[in-house]
């Protein structure tokens, strides 16, 4: 993985982490893409699906609603 990737997956993983919320992809890109405009929707998507992968984040799945992510992986 490249420096840049890295640096971009760490501004969405702090990002998502910040938030006491549970956003959707969509939200989480708006509150990214504001600060960080060179980061693209479909990064935060790749990314997002990797970590909810490697269990660093969880994937929420709403019945009748878009996914929403969550920074913190431990029951709470």
């Amino acid at each position: 993985m490249s420096a840049r990737n890295t640096l971009q997956k760490e501004i969405i993983r702090s990002t998502l982490c910040s938030l006491t919320s549970h956003p959707t992809a969509p939200m989480l890109f708006e509150l990214i893409h504001s600060e960080h405009p060179s980061i693209s929707r479909s990064t935060v998507y790749r990314v997002l699906g990797q970590m909810a992968e490697e269990g660093t984040i969880q994937r929420l799945g709403i019945a009748g609603s878009e996914n929403r992510y969550d920074g913190m992986t431990e029951q709470h």
